[in-house]
């Protein structure tokens, strides 16, 4: 996190391989051709090929006159670093450590994108043709502008990276969290995936509770935590649900949809109304909600499970809960 002291540091510096300053953010929302995330990329891939012994800065709310001078204009608006993190993903050939935070300086807010010294196996290359974005060619910073390295540069560049230490266990959960963020937002990948991933990040860092918490979330919570912490603890997976221990058969001329059969079960004897905990497994909910979203015309799924807690009568063991 860049402090005040941090800002002032850098708006002292001129513009170098080593600082690039802007004075609006990159325009996302009006990105049709996807210009602006192509200069995007371009400027966080440059900055990680370039020959450098400190972290690079991309500093947005800040205008430079052509005598060096800055005038301190801030930004209308913010972007979440998990914007900048999907922007990127899956469009260079390796991921590339960097992360954007705000600071409110003088009354006013600029944003700042970090992007420290990291070892990649070679240097980062775009993946898809873009505008200003060639597959396969080497960006890097020479002085305060983004240009195409040469044959000899690139060699000069895999020769620093391959100096560099290892630092992969040395990541920071600040760097590493963001990532996570915009992979969950972006709903490319499943939320059990994603979990696994946090799972592994929490054994690198030694986080015992984040541990425990995502193997419960693959394993499923079933007698976990005692019961009177469920609303608690588990609130996310409590749902409200109708109740049976009747098999329930629709008539698909009825003409109802889900909200008008729930209202209809609600009215009928022998359906109960309750609020229950979903304690499988996650991918066996994400099984589940697939189902769903395959068959929009299916008016009612239904989901076995024990009907102990509900009925002390034993044959209702198998109760239907939809």
């Amino acid at each position: 996190m860049i402090t005040a002291s941090n800002f002032e540091t850098l708006l002292l510096k001129s513009e170098s391989t080593n600082i690039d300053f802007k004075l609006k953010q990159y325009n996302f929302k009006a990105d049709q051709d996807k210009a602006q995330t192509a200069k995007f990329i371009k400027d966080i891939i440059s900055f990680c090929n370039t020959i450098r012994t400190e972290s690079g800065f991309i500093v947005f709310g800040i205008g430079v006159n052509s005598d060096g001078s800055k005038n301190l204009i801030g930004l209308d608006e913010n972007v979440d670093d998990s914007v900048f993190q999907e922007k990127i993903m899956n469009k260079v050939s390796s991921n590339p450590v960097f992360s954007y935070s705000s600071i409110m300086y003088l009354g006013k807010t600029y944003g700042i994108i970090e992007i420290p010294v990291a070892k990649y196996s070679e240097p980062i290359l775009p993946l898809n043709r873009m505008k200003g974005l060639e597959p396969g060619k080497v960006y890097f910073r020479r002085g305060s502008s983004n240009s195409e390295a040469n044959a000899r540069e690139i060699i000069t560049i895999n020769k620093w990276l391959e100096s560099l230490p290892d630092r992969t266990s040395e990541l920071t959960l600040p760097l590493e969290i963001p990532k996570l963020i915009a992979k969950i937002t972006s709903r490319k990948y499943a939320l059990s995936e994603c979990i696994a991933e946090v799972l592994q990040i929490a054994e690198r860092f030694n986080l015992p509770g984040l541990k425990e918490f995502c193997k419960n979330e693959l394993s499923g919570w079933r007698n976990k935590i005692p019961e009177e912490d469920v609303p608690k603890l588990l609130s996310y997976r409590v749902n409200e649900v109708i109740i049976s221990p009747y098999e329930v058969e629709i008539n698909p001329f009825s003409g109802l949809n889900s909200s008008g059969l729930m209202n209809e079960m609600k009215k009928t004897d022998g359906f109960y109304t309750r609020r229950v905990l979903f304690s499988q497994p996650i991918s066996e909910i994400e099984t589940f909600l697939k189902r769903i979203n395959d068959n929009p015309d299916k008016t009612l799924m239904t989901l076995k499970i024990s009907g102990k807690k509900f009925f002390s009568d034993s044959k209702y063991d198998d109760l239907k809960v939809t």
